[in-house]
Formats: C-alpha cells, sequence, structure tokens
C-alpha cells in the first residue's frame, strides 16, 4: 500500500472512492506520522477539521515543546 501520508488530496479522495483505503486508516496513518515526528510537523489544509489530528498535534507539541508545528490554512477555516 501507498504511504498514505504522501498523498495529493486528489489521490486521497480517488483511493477512497476506489475503497483502497478507508478514512479511519488515512487518518490512522496521519496520526501515527504526528506521534512519529522528531523536528517538525507541517501541514497544509483547505479545510482543518479533524479533531483527532487537532488533539494529536496539541499532545505532541505539549509532550515535546521543541518540535516545530505549523498548519497552513486558507484563511477559510470557521468553528464549529
Amino acid at each position: 500500500m501507498t504511504d498514505l501520508t504522501s498523498l495529493t488530496i486528489a489521490e486521497a479522495r480517488e483511493g477512497l472512492a476506489k475503497k483502497s483505503f478507508t478514512s479511519l486508516e488515512l487518518t490512522d496513518a496521519h496520526l501515527a506520522a504526528i506521534e512519529a515526528a522528531q523536528d517538525s510537523i507541517h501541514i497544509a489544509s483547505g479545510h482543518f477539521r479533524l479533531r483527532p489530528v487537532a488533539e494529536a498535534l496539541v499532545a505532541k507539541k505539549q509532550a515535546d515543546p521543541s518540535i516545530d508545528i505549523k498548519v497552513y490554512l486558507d484563511q477559510q477555516e470557521f468553528i464549529s
């Protein structure tokens, strides 16, 4: 299987549509990558609404204050 954390959004949508993997598998792969990160985490997202990912980023920063975490958004975010 492809490294799910290296997929583009289009590739992820296609894989989900073809049932090559599930949304849970995709999320779990990203959570594992966050947990394994040692130096930095950079995330670009059009709409960042995955609470487990946000919680994992907060936990990672609390566990390792020296890690560089950056989340790039398209300025169309909202709180729901």
